[in-house]
């Protein structure tokens, strides 16, 4: 298990994004990471001030473009590859940033979350919508023993971290709305 904290970042209708989805599903399987990466939409209101700057598709590893190549464009970006242009990076740039993301948790010995507690990964069904995201979120994130959670709407599905009794979860889940059970 990675401590990578994974991020896609697009904007509304930007044909990359799908391909940029797909690249993060298969680079994650390739290291045997759960499918689970935080997006956001670089317009949305919600969204940070240090995300507005990227192109879209972006994908950062420990905040860290994978093309390695500074962007700061607000349109739709491209990527070179060996077969011409595509819309979404390498499969190989994602593999390569989460194994440098591992590598650098290694050395600096760092004691996190991996290392220090457990992960529960849940399936979540009934969101639609990035609020329900973050309703789910809130949610978890105030169950007593919970560190953080990682939510996708993408695979309708959360990871937990932290100490917290699997009924607990399921609970505060079921309280927001929503229907949760262990994965």
């Amino acid at each position: 298990m990675t401590d990578a904290r994974i991020e896609l970042i697009y904007f509304s209708g930007c044909p990359g994004l799908e391909p940029a989805r797909a690249v993060l599903r298969e680079a994650l399987a390739q290291h045997g990471l759960p499918p689970i990466w935080r997006e956001w939409d670089r317009n949305a209101a919600e969204a940070p001030e240090r995300v507005r700057a990227y192109g879209s598709p972006t994908i950062l590893v420990d905040g860290r473009d994978v093309s390695q190549v500074d962007n700061e464009a607000v349109c739709c970006r491209v990527y070179a590859g060996e077969d011409g242009m595509r819309p979404a990076p390498a499969i190989a740039a994602v593999v390569e940033a989460l194994r440098g993301s591992v590598e650098r948790h290694e050395s600096t010995n760092q004691t996190t979350r991996s290392f220090d507690m457990s992960d529960t990964n849940l399936a979540i069904t009934g969101m639609k919508c990035g609020g329900c995201v973050s309703a789910v979120k809130t949610a978890l994130e105030a169950v007593p023993g919970v560190a953080s959670a990682d939510v996708s709407l993408e695979t309708n599905s959360a990871v937990v971290h932290g100490e917290a009794p699997l009924p607990s979860l399921i609970e505060a889940v079921e309280k927001a709305g929503y229907k949760a059970a262990q994965a």
